[in-house]
């Protein structure tokens, strides 16, 4: 067992013993593994995986962890139904390309740990009101645009919290895309998220602490730090839509790279709609 391809990587070597010494350790530590040589009718131990994520949401505990072995991909059947937990994902590689569409909605607290995550320019990423931590060691491919709340017409009751630490985005917002969110947004950027990029007047690397338009009851919080970088930070939201916020925009720099910064709104191109977007 000790000599075993553990990481399937094709190698008999120190690798595949680190893993198993983890896989062993975490079949007592509320684990769950994931490989695409698994079964779903398997326990979903590390000598048993489950073969999909869908399988292993299920499973998991609450504080529970997914870890994944190999390359997983996700196909378009794929739904993140709404279980409630509060659970880690890590391991090698999961694949979103493959989606039906290009939003990703979650339906669990999620911290992203130790893990390369795959999606096409241009996904969507909604934590609809969950907790999402995106950590430092994420290795995530694609460009993508991160919500803290909902899709259109979405209510989210309660508040909004997204810390991301890794990545390139095109944006990220602590509010919905034209919803409401019935509470506070919080957004904390930091790390090394947008490390790759050009700040200049020509690409958009935008962090908002509100949505694209929509209404949010209470306030929005962004900090800024670390190695992060960005064309604009912004308190509000990014009018190309109807918004308003009824709390305080706030906005904390303490690191970073920016060419400008906003404590209310970031109006977009529509000069019609100045007028209609308040806070």
């Amino acid at each position: 067992w000790i000599f075993d391809d553990v990481n399937q990587d094709g190698e008999l070597n120190a690798v595949d013993i680190v893993r198993l010494k983890k896989q062993i350790v975490g079949i007592d530590n509320n684990t769950v593994y994931v490989a695409n040589y698994g079964s779903d009718k398997a326990s979903g131990s590390a000598v048993q995986p489950l073969s999909s994520f869908e399988k292993a949401l299920e499973k998991v505990d609450d504080f529970g962890v997914i870890e994944f072995f190999g390359d997983n991909s996700i196909d378009s059947s794929f739904e993140w139904k709404n279980h409630n937990k509060r659970i880690t994902v890590t391991g090698d590689t999961l694949d979103f390309t493959g989606m039906n569409g290009t939003n990703l909605i979650l339906g669990d607290s999620v911290i992203f740990d130790d893990i390369t995550l795959n999606f096409d320019n241009n996904d969507y990423l909604f934590a609809n009101g969950h907790s999402l931590c995106i950590n430092e060691d994420v290795v995530l491919n694609g460009v993508i645009r991160l919500y803290g709340g909902g899709v259109k017409d979405s209510v989210i009751n309660g508040d909004t919290n997204i810390k991301v630490l890794s990545g390139t985005y095109e944006g990220i917002y602590g509010g919905s895309n034209n919803g409401t969110i019935n509470g506070n947004t919080n957004v904390y950027v930091g790390g090394n998220v947008n490390s790759s990029i050009t700040i200049n007047h020509v690409e958009k690397y935008f962090v908002y602490g509100g949505g694209v338009g929509g209404t949010i009851t209470g306030d929005t919080n962004v900090t800024f730090t670390d190695n992060a970088k960005a064309e604009v930070v912004i308190g509000g939201y990014n009018g190309w839509s109807n918004g308003r916020i009824y709390g305080n925009t706030n906005v904390l720099i303490s690191g970073g790279e920016m060419m400008g910064v906003y404590g209310g709104n970031y109006f977009g191109y529509n000069w019609e709609q100045f007028d209609k977007n308040k806070s």
